[in-house]
Formats: C-alpha cells, structure tokens, sequence
C-alpha cells in the first residue's frame, strides 16, 4: 500500500534476529554484511542535545573523538550481527577465536559502563552474544548512556565499587586489548 511504502525500513536487532535468516558466511565485518555501511561513506551528522554537547565538553580530546565518531547506527550494526544465530559462529572461525575473545571482552566492558551493572567475565566459551547483543539496544539509549558515564566520569565521579570492580577483572583479563604494549603503540586497539 502507499502508507508502507512510504515508511523506511527498520533497523534489524537482536530481538528480532533469531527470526530473521542467518548471516552469510563469509560475512566477516559488519560492512561487507548485507545493509553494511561502505567504509568510504561518510555517517550522517548526529544531532546532539545542548546537555549532550555540554557532556562532550568536558572529555578528554581522544574519548571525545571516539565518542563523536559512535553513532547508534553502529552500535544496531553490532546489535544485529552478533543477535544472529550463528553469529558467534562467523566470528570465531571466520575472523579468529582470539579477535573474538577480544571482541567478546571489549563488548562487555561496554555493557558494564553502559548499563553501570556488573558481568561475569566474557569467556568466549561461554559467552552469550544474543544477550550481549540485546544489552545494546535501543541503540540510541545506549550511546547516550555512554556519553552519560563518561561525562560524570570526567567531572570525577566514580563507578559503584562492584560495577568497577567487574569493568577492573575484565579489562585485567586480557590487558594487551586495553594498554600499551611492547610494540611502542601509546595504547591498545580499543
């Protein structure tokens, strides 16, 4: 009819994803997936609230850049991906199982400061990458509770003790994802 043609297509997620058809297997990166954002496309322009803006403000230069370049596009492109069954599957034996520990890892750090709850250790064989991906949605919620913690971080407030103490074990876990390490970088790939 003309109303549902004229609506856009939804965002898939990981609610939804278990219905949907699997991921292709060759399907690596979520830009060479169907629906996949080119890596030469430029993401829209994110309209940003004037409290969202001031929050901006007061982060250091690099987190701020990292958080600028988040868009809730992103985070549902993660959502779905790894919502999908099968999913895991692609990840670990398509890319490597230790891209995939590390992804495990680098995705639980951020549901623990996004959601300010503590989680059990991401090991990759038991971790649960359609909770994982749900604990990212509404993708729009969730980078704004980012932008959230890290600006009252920034302003010195500090975690819970438990919620620290869990971001503290995991990133402990696996310290070469997180730090510098012996090859000169100033610090890790995340």
């Amino acid at each position: 009819d003309a109303v549902g043609a004229s609506r856009p297509a939804a965002m898939p997620t990981a609610a939804t994803a278990a219905s949907a058809a699997p991921l292709p297997t060759a399907c690596a990166r979520a830009s060479s997936c169907p629906g996949g954002r080119s890596k030469t496309a430029t993401p829209p322009v994110l309209q940003r609230t004037p409290e969202q803006l001031a929050d901006l403000a007061v982060l250091p230069d690099s987190v701020r850049e990292a958080i600028e370049a988040l868009r809730p596009a992103h985070v549902a492109e993660v959502a779905a991906a790894v919502g999908q069954p099968g999913g895991e599957v692609s990840m670990q034996y398509e890319v490597d199982s230790s891209f995939a520990a590390a992804f495990a890892s680098v995705l639980t750090c951020a549901l623990i400061v996004a959601h300010d709850t503590p989680r059990p250790a991401a090991q990759l064989w038991e971790f649960d990458w359609r909770a994982a991906g749900a604990g990212l949605e509404p993708s729009e919620d969730f980078v704004a509770r980012l932008l959230r913690v890290a600006a009252r971080m920034a302003r010195g407030a500090k975690l819970e003790e438990d919620v620290a103490k869990s971001l503290w074990r995991e990133m402990n876990r696996m310290p070469e994802i997180w730090g510098a390490s012996n090859d000169r970088r100033e610090g890790g790939p995340c």
